[in-house]
């Protein structure tokens, strides 16, 4: 069942486990814990996301929602992914798309993207709207480590 990441019908433990971590994550992420992850690790506590791991070409997909927003990881690792933002801007499937380059960390703190966090070079984070049919990359304050 792919519902729940796995793949294999005999390793998988149904819908009923999904929806169980779910509450116990929630419950964690409203109690304070810090929550990371890394590409779809990264793109699960939003609203939306944008994957390659679900479609043979890049989709949006419902995420947990714990965060508001639409994340889209690898945004200048994968040459498909920046005209792929622009795509669904422009027609209107999300209105913002926060992305996130490669070597690079968004930061949420209070529920509201904060600052990049730089791990690479020159790497950061943008919210991408669209504005006069053009895209904006708003980039976000970044630290550089």
């Amino acid at each position: 069942q792919a519902e729940d990441g796995i793949r294999d019908v005999e390793r998988s433990r149904g819908l009923g486990d999904v929806y169980k971590r779910q509450i116990l994550l929630r419950d964690a992420y409203e109690s304070g814990t810090v929550m990371s992850g890394v590409s779809a690790g990264a793109i699960c506590w939003f609203e939306k996301g944008i994957t390659d791991s679900w479609a043979h070409d890049l989709a949006v997909m419902d995420c947990l929602g714990f965060v508001n927003g639409i994340c889209c990881p690898h945004y200048d690792e994968e040459p498909a992914r920046r005209p792929f933002v622009e795509s669904v801007l422009k027609k209107g499937l999300i209105d913002h798309c926060l992305s996130v380059e490669g070597n690079c960390a968004l930061h949420i703190k209070n529920d509201k993207p904060y600052k990049a966090i730089n791990f690479g070079k020159d790497k950061n984070s943008y919210n991408a709207s669209l504005v006069d049919e053009r895209v904006l990359e708003d980039a976000f304050e970044r630290i550089d480590l």
